[in-house]
């Protein structure tokens, strides 16, 4: 049977590689080693450990100076010439501390953007919103519907600002069930689905009348989350019955026009057990619309079948697309559980419930020894893993963006441009439903491999650019395969044939293929000669490093190596 149980033997260095691929964008063989003595509750531990990002903000490509103002440096002047550069420099920020974090902050994000999909629209909002979903990877999922809910870039996203009193616009409240919480399960008659009815859409949509948003350039540093309870200067308060603390996010935030707000009571379906939430036609005072919206957040994250499809996307996006009926219950029940009862204070707490799930047995395939059902290559790398996974992997030394913020701009922009038509727009989902390989049933990550996106994943070209190096603003990033065998410490013995291959194999696959597969990659090596020619090339090499005509040769026969890694199936899978 499925086991949730806890794994505390050490990972080992194969169930190291195996968190780290699914946890970072950074699987690294140094981190590898580092964490393989350590069980899965103390390797989670440092993962989530958050540090500061390598880059602190978006930066201009000419200077490296900060983008645009925020809450820590109000002073900073925004420069409107760069807003048609913003898109990519917000991407390119993201793309950069995904590959530099050692820790499952960076993943973790683009989990919760998997589920509260927006797409780039303006500077300000679309960091605000990333910089709200990271400061909420390891806090409560409930308590972020509620920052979301009053999101800037989701309000104008989903059009909540259009919604009010006299003219209700269902477009968020209907999302919010159907994308976001409680999914509507199957219907069962007209306008009736097993989780909820359209009467509780247009009920949410009641609750949600007169939330807007506050957004202009010139008022950005306006109405900030600062954590308080009460309605400061217009500024949008926590509520009081959200049952803990807020913490202060100060970041912008949309805010209740009470003017346009339904002052009603709500009543739900059956599906919430026919509940009412009363009304509120005030801002300040014991029971405000904030309060309103509240009660209406507890309601729905009430609900079992919330926990479960939250229990069920975390499922899907760490372990296995697939989710058997054993899985569902012996993983999926308990993992719901976990998330609605309380964890350090709060209700829907992601990191606890992240950690029952991977320092589980089952997460590491040991609950059994049944062959055909690991998890281990079991996921079909996103783009996104794809492209930014061997910067890591081969330790690609990376530019330092304030130091040459030309050269990351352009580096970067090549990368992100690679992993959107390899099949992933990062952030700028062309549906709200999100990215099909998070979300589309029945295949999900298969989805990842169209015919749209076959020859771009495997013939991409980025490895070859790796290989070759990309030159720019006198700054070349490069994968030198000669010295990285040499000199990174992963291999114990490169003029071996078996061992070389075995140890990138190792790095690079999460299995080793066998047979006349395993004959593939040692003729990509090999190239038709003995193995005791290429330990004459490596060897005459070593002995003579500054020789670049002897590196050469030891660099074209890596490259072929490192190539057909790449382009391979096993390279797709994590």
């Amino acid at each position: 049977m499925a086991s949730i149980g806890e794994k505390t033997t050490p990972l080992g260095f194969a169930g190291a590689m195996h968190l780290l691929r699914r946890t970072t964008y950074r699987p690294t063989k140094a981190r590898a080693n580092a964490l393989a003595s350590l069980t899965p509750a103390q390797a989670l531990d440092q993962l989530f450990t958050f540090t500061a990002p390598a880059m602190p903000k978006p930066i201009k490509n000419t200077d490296g100076s900060q983008y645009f103002p925020d809450f820590d440096n109000p002073g900073v002047t925004f420069d409107a010439t760069y807003n048609n550069d913003f898109s990519y420099e917000f991407i390119n920020y993201w793309l950069f501390n995904a590959h530099k974090s050692d820790t499952i902050q960076w993943k973790l994000s683009m989990f919760l953007h998997s589920i509260y999909i927006t797409t780039y629209t303006s500077v300000y909002m679309q960091w605000d919103n990333m910089a709200l979903l990271l400061q909420y990877t390891n806090k409560s999922l409930k308590e972020l519907a509620y920052k979301m809910t009053l999101n800037q870039r989701m309000i104008y996203f989903l059009s909540n600002y259009l919604n009010v009193k006299n003219s209700p616009n269902q477009n968020y409240g209907r999302e919010f069930l159907e994308l976001f919480t409680i999914l509507k399960g199957e219907q069962v008659a007209e306008g009736d689905y097993t989780n909820y009815t359209e009467h509780d859409v247009q009920q949410a949509a009641r609750v949600l009348t007169g939330f807007t948003g506050t957004y202009g350039g010139n008022v950005r540093m306006n109405y900030l989350d600062k954590g308080l309870t009460t309605n400061i200067a217009g500024h949008a308060p926590n509520p009081t019955n959200a049952g803990w603390t807020y913490a202060a996010t100060n970041l912008p935030t949309g805010l209740c026009n009470i003017a346009q707000h339904d002052t009603g009571n709500k009543t739900f379906s059956a599906a919430f057990g026919n509940q009412t939430i009363s009304g509120s036609s005030v801002l300040t005072g014991a029971y405000t619309a904030y309060d309103e919206l509240q009660a209406f957040i507890n309601m729905i994250f009430n609900q079992q079948e919330t926990a479960r499809n939250y229990a069920r996307r975390l499922y899907r996006f760490f372990v296995n697309s697939n989710i058997s009926q054993e899985a569902e219950t012996d993983i999926i029940t308990p993992l719901a559980a976990n998330l609605m009862s309380t964890q350090n204070g709060v209700t829907y707490n992601l990191e606890s419930a992240v950690k029952l799930l991977l320092k589980s047995w089952h997460f590491y395939d040991e609950e059994d020894s049944i062959i055909g059902d690991e998890h281990l290559g079991s996921k079909i790398k996103s783009s996104t893993d794809l492209l930014l996974n061997p910067l890591a992997e081969t330790n690609i030394a990376m530019v330092n963006p304030m130091a040459n913020p030309l050269h990351f701009h352009n580096y970067f922009n090549t990368l992100r441009s690679r992993i959107w038509i390899a099949g992933m727009q990062l952030f700028n989902s062309v549906d709200v439903s999100g990215y099909p390989g998070y979300s589309a049933k029945p295949n999900y990550d298969k989805n990842w491999v169209t015919i749209a996106t076959l020859n771009q994943r495997y013939n991409s070209g980025w490895i070859q650019t790796l290989l070759n190096g990309y030159t720019n603003n006198g700054f070349t990033t490069r994968l030198d395969s000669p010295e990285f065998v040499r000199t990174s410490g992963y291999f114990t013995d490169p003029a071996n044939t078996d061992i070389l291959i075995d140890e990138l194999m190792e790095i690079l696959f999460p299995s080793k293929p066998q047979g006349l597969r395993y004959g593939f990659f040692e003729n990509a090596l090999l190239n038709g000669l003995s193995k005791a020619n290429w330990a004459a090339t490596w060897n005459t090499w070593v002995a003579d490093v500054a020789n670049n005509t002897k590196k050469n040769a030891v660099r074209t026969a890596l490259n072929r190596l490192i190539l057909a890694m790449a382009k391979s199936t096993e390279y797709q899978v994590m």
